[in-house]
This record gives C-alpha cells, structure tokens and sequence, in this order.
C-alpha cells in the first residue's frame, strides 16, 4: 500500500512538472 502511494505521488509529481514545462 505505502509502495503504491509513493508511486502514485512520484506520477503527481511528473504529470505537474510536465503541466508546468
């Protein structure tokens, strides 16, 4: 479960910077 929020949180994380670039 922890795993699967982190990777879900690192996804955020990408999906923003690329929204942001």
């Amino acid at each position: 479960l922890i795993e699967n929020k982190s990777l879900k949180t690192e996804l955020h994380a990408t999906r923003h910077e690329i929204d942001n670039y």
